[in-house]
Protein backbone atom coordinates (compact mmCIF):
# COMPACT_ATOMS: atom_id res chain seq x y z
CA UNK A 1 0.00 0.00 0.00
CA UNK A 2 1.31 3.22 -0.73
CA UNK A 3 0.19 6.55 0.67
CA UNK A 4 -1.34 8.82 -1.63
CA UNK A 5 -1.82 12.73 -1.82
CA UNK A 6 -6.32 11.75 -2.63
CA UNK A 7 -5.69 10.38 0.98
CA UNK A 8 -4.87 13.85 3.16
CA UNK A 9 -7.64 15.04 4.89
CA UNK A 10 -5.33 18.46 5.27
CA UNK A 11 -4.98 17.63 9.36
CA UNK A 12 -1.02 17.19 10.11
CA UNK A 13 -1.93 14.85 13.01
CA UNK A 14 -4.82 12.80 11.20
CA UNK A 15 -2.60 12.22 8.04
CA UNK A 16 0.68 11.43 10.18
CA UNK A 17 -1.47 8.85 11.83
CA UNK A 18 -2.97 7.42 8.82
CA UNK A 19 0.24 7.24 6.99
CA UNK A 20 1.26 5.23 9.96
CA UNK A 21 -1.76 2.85 9.68
CA UNK A 22 -0.43 2.56 6.28
CA UNK A 23 3.22 1.39 7.36
CA UNK A 24 1.85 -1.18 9.64
CA UNK A 25 -0.36 -3.14 7.03
CA UNK A 26 3.19 -2.84 4.83
CA UNK A 27 4.90 -4.66 7.29
CA UNK A 28 2.29 -7.14 7.58
CA UNK A 29 1.98 -7.43 3.49
CA UNK A 30 6.14 -7.93 3.78
CA UNK A 31 5.72 -10.80 6.06
CA UNK A 32 3.70 -12.36 3.56
CA UNK A 33 5.70 -11.95 0.81
CA UNK A 34 8.17 -13.12 2.78
CA UNK A 35 6.42 -16.33 3.92
CA UNK A 36 6.51 -15.38 7.15
CA UNK A 37 3.21 -13.73 8.13
CA UNK A 38 1.87 -16.96 10.11
CA UNK A 39 5.12 -15.97 12.73
CA UNK A 40 4.36 -12.23 12.78
CA UNK A 41 0.73 -11.75 12.17
CA UNK A 42 -0.47 -11.79 15.79
CA UNK A 43 2.47 -9.33 16.40
CA UNK A 44 1.45 -7.25 13.67
CA UNK A 45 -2.51 -7.35 14.56
CA UNK A 46 -1.60 -6.12 18.07
CA UNK A 47 0.72 -3.34 16.76
CA UNK A 48 -2.52 -2.26 14.32
CA UNK A 49 -5.32 -2.06 16.91
CA UNK A 50 -2.57 -0.46 19.66
CA UNK A 51 -2.71 2.06 17.13
CA UNK A 52 -5.89 2.03 15.76
CA UNK A 53 -7.85 2.51 18.86
CA UNK A 54 -4.73 5.56 19.65
CA UNK A 55 -6.27 7.42 16.20
CA UNK A 56 -9.46 7.08 16.41
CA UNK A 57 -9.23 8.13 20.08
CA UNK A 58 -7.52 11.32 18.90
CA UNK A 59 -9.43 11.58 15.34
CA UNK A 60 -12.80 11.15 17.12
CA UNK A 61 -11.52 14.37 19.71
CA UNK A 62 -11.19 16.15 17.34
CA UNK A 63 -14.54 15.70 15.40
CA UNK A 64 -15.91 16.36 18.39
CA UNK A 65 -14.52 19.64 19.03
CA UNK A 66 -14.91 20.40 15.37
CA UNK A 67 -18.73 19.87 16.09
CA UNK A 68 -19.13 17.54 13.00
CA UNK A 69 -22.42 16.29 12.37
CA UNK A 70 -22.50 12.55 11.85
CA UNK A 71 -19.83 12.11 14.52
CA UNK A 72 -21.47 8.65 16.15
CA UNK A 73 -22.28 7.49 13.09
CA UNK A 74 -18.39 7.43 12.64
CA UNK A 75 -17.57 6.37 15.88
CA UNK A 76 -20.00 3.45 15.18
CA UNK A 77 -17.98 2.77 12.07
CA UNK A 78 -14.54 2.74 14.06
CA UNK A 79 -16.28 0.17 16.74
CA UNK A 80 -17.04 -2.21 14.00
CA UNK A 81 -13.62 -1.95 12.86
CA UNK A 82 -12.91 -2.83 16.72
CA UNK A 83 -15.20 -5.64 16.96
CA UNK A 84 -13.51 -7.26 14.08
CA UNK A 85 -9.78 -6.91 14.65
CA UNK A 86 -11.07 -8.97 17.97
CA UNK A 87 -12.99 -11.36 16.05
CA UNK A 88 -9.79 -11.41 13.57
CA UNK A 89 -7.60 -12.16 16.48
CA UNK A 90 -9.88 -14.99 18.06
CA UNK A 91 -10.20 -16.79 14.66
CA UNK A 92 -6.57 -16.92 14.40
CA UNK A 93 -5.78 -18.37 17.89
CA UNK A 94 -8.09 -21.22 17.15
CA UNK A 95 -6.74 -22.10 13.54
CA UNK A 96 -3.68 -20.34 12.52
CA UNK A 97 -3.14 -20.30 8.40
CA UNK A 98 -2.00 -18.53 5.79
CA UNK A 99 -5.30 -17.95 4.12
CA UNK A 100 -6.74 -16.23 7.57
CA UNK A 101 -3.61 -13.94 7.37
CA UNK A 102 -4.45 -13.11 3.46
CA UNK A 103 -7.99 -12.31 3.99
CA UNK A 104 -6.85 -10.23 6.91
CA UNK A 105 -4.79 -7.92 4.97
CA UNK A 106 -7.66 -7.58 2.22
CA UNK A 107 -10.02 -6.75 4.56
CA UNK A 108 -7.59 -4.14 6.73
CA UNK A 109 -6.04 -2.36 3.65
CA UNK A 110 -9.34 -1.76 1.87
CA UNK A 111 -11.24 -0.72 5.02
CA UNK A 112 -8.47 1.45 5.74
CA UNK A 113 -8.24 3.24 2.11
CA UNK A 114 -12.18 3.14 1.86
CA UNK A 115 -12.39 4.50 5.17
CA UNK A 116 -10.42 7.37 4.97
CA UNK A 117 -11.92 8.45 1.42
CA UNK A 118 -15.81 7.56 2.38
CA UNK A 119 -15.69 8.66 5.99
CA UNK A 120 -12.57 10.91 6.72
CA UNK A 121 -12.70 13.08 3.70
CA UNK A 122 -16.37 14.44 5.06
CA UNK A 123 -14.30 16.55 8.03
CA UNK A 124 -11.44 17.52 5.42
CA UNK A 125 -9.87 20.73 6.18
Amino acid sequence: MKWQDQYSVNHPLMDQQHKQLFEILNQLEGHILKEEALDYFLETLEQLSDFAWEHFKAEETILEELKIEGLQDHMDKHQSFKKKIMAMTQSFFKQPDLKQVEEAYSFLSHWLVDHILEEDMKYKM
